[in-house]
Parts: structure tokens; sequence; C-alpha cells
């Protein structure tokens, strides 16, 4: 979480049962936080959220964050081929796409 001038005002490791993330979601190897976008609040509750890749993780996730204030995940929304409501994914004979390796926000 950045304060207005940028600096960080809290921080909050997140992962498989750590920081509010549920057991199971992420296994070693799945490369989750190899990129990470701040999103606009989301959810109505004041709290900027955030999404999260994850692209070894089968053909690539996006997680998308619901944040506490302090930084822990309060719910997740995972997004992938046929999951949290997005229907296109690349598909590449032999080879994962890597979905998720980069996120971004487009305005």
């Amino acid at each position: 979480m950045a304060g207005t001038a940028g600096y960080v005002l809290r921080a909050s490791v997140v992962g498989n049962n750590t920081g509010g993330m549920p057991t199971g979601l992420v296994d070693d190897g799945d490369e989750f936080g190899w990129s990470v976008c701040s999103l606009e609040d989301l959810d109505g509750d004041g709290i900027t959220d955030v999404a999260v890749g994850s692209p070894a993780d089968g053909k690539g996730e996006v997680w998308i964050l619901f944040l506490h204030r302090n930084g822990t995940v309060k719910r997740t929304h995972e997004i992938n081929r046929g999951v949290g409501g997005f229907i296109g994914h690349p598909e590449t004979e032999g080879t994962a796409p890597r979905f998720g390796s980069s996120v971004g926000v487009f305005r």
C-alpha cells in the first residue's frame, strides 16, 4: 500500500496460507507474484486491490486480490481459461502460453 507521495506505508507477505490467502490456491513452482499490478478499488471498500500473475500454474493464471487495510487478503478471484469469466486463452502447441506473466491496467 503506497502513500500519496509514493512511499510504502505497509507491506504484507502473501502466498499459500500466508497473508490471508487460503491453503491450496498457490503451489510451489506456480511463479505466483511473477507480475503484480495495483488496481483501483474494485469492491468499493476504499482499499486499492491488486492483480497478481502466476504464469507457471497450468497454462497460467491471474489472481485478483481484494485486500484488507493491513494488506492481507480479504478474498480472491481467479482468472484463467474458463474460470472467472475469461473465455479466451492463447493455445500454443507444445508450450504453455504463460498467461499472467505480465499484468497491467489499461485506461
